[in-house]
């Protein structure tokens, strides 16, 4: 990873939570943050091979995309060293299908992707560049993923359409209502699982709790969910508790620094979870040994 890649990653990663909230709750600071994107921002990225359609409008996944050239480097490179032709992958919380095209390629024709995404604009773009790269081996969803299956409200960021909810932020956020599912109600009994991937803002908990028989049907099931403690608390959720039921269950932990591409084993459950509070959030390893 370059110097000034990595530089740029720990400074949004510090800056980001600060930020957020300014552009949250500062309406014309945010159209003008918006305004200024938009000048800065290509319509496509040409990255890992793909190429992308972006949002120019989103300090989010298109923003570091384009700054930066990559994104989740770590958590990508080690997804990479684990699928291979055939395996299934599932992409909970898509946005524009960065993980997504990289497991389609990953997997192969013989395999199978599924890219859950509740925002339409995002899934726009999703279908675009899964279209525009040749692969037909993805199937998208655009629902939310969660602990039951039926609607839901989305709460969309008006700046950063990887920040979009599920539950109440700002009265200034727009509100549609969306279709959500549980995945142990969206796959059926039985169905073989290699990989996880679920990045969807704080809602992890229900998530998580809407697969529980696939977690135990797929023993060997790799998962990476992002931590964001200060985020999980915000919604009750207690992270060090979250983490516990899936050591419970056989998890074990490794933290991935996206900024230095690092991954480090953690000892425990409360481990995992106090180096997020560290880094501000960061993407968690859960593997049975």
């Amino acid at each position: 990873m370059q110097k000034g890649t990595t530089v740029f990653i720990k400074l949004r990663r510090t800056l980001a939570p600060a930020m957020r909230q300014i552009l949250e709750h500062v309406g014309p600071l945010r159209y003008v943050g918006v305004k200024m994107m938009s000048w800065y921002l290509k319509p496509t990225v040409q990255w890992d091979g793909h190429t992308v359609s972006v949002d120019p409008v989103d300090f989010g996944v298109s923003f570091e995309l384009e700054s930066t050239g990559e994104y989740e480097a770590a958590s990508m490179a080690y997804c990479k060293s684990v699928l291979k032709p055939g395996m299934t992958f599932v992409d909970v919380g898509a946005n524009i299908g960065l993980f997504s095209l990289m497991a389609a390629r990953q997997v192969g024709p013989t395999g199978k992707v599924y890219a859950f995404e509740p925002g339409a604009d995002n899934c726009t773009l999703l279908r675009k560049n899964i279209e525009q790269n040749g692969y037909r081996n993805v199937t998208i969803v655009e629902k939310a993923v969660s602990d039951k299956t039926g609607t839901c409200t989305l709460y969309q960021s008006g700046f950063n359409t990887a920040d979009h909810r599920i539950y109440h932020v700002s009265n200034s956020r727009k509100q549609v209502t969306i279709g959500c599912v549980a995945l142990d109600d969206y796959f059926p009994t039985g169905t073989t699982v290699d990989m996880i991937k679920m990045d969807i803002e704080g809602a992890e908990e229900s998530g998580i709790r809407g697969m529980k028989r696939i977690l135990n049907e797929n023993q060997g099931v790799k998962f990476i969910v992002e931590c964001w403690p200060a985020i999980l608390r915000k919604v009750g959720t207690d992270p060090i508790q979250l983490f516990q039921s899936l050591e419970q269950t056989g998890f074990v932990f490794s933290f991935i620094d996206d900024a230095t591409g690092a991954i480090t084993r953690m000892a425990n459950a409360e481990m995992a979870v106090m180096m997020c509070v560290q880094h501000k959030m960061a993407n968690i390893l859960c593997i049975r040994e």
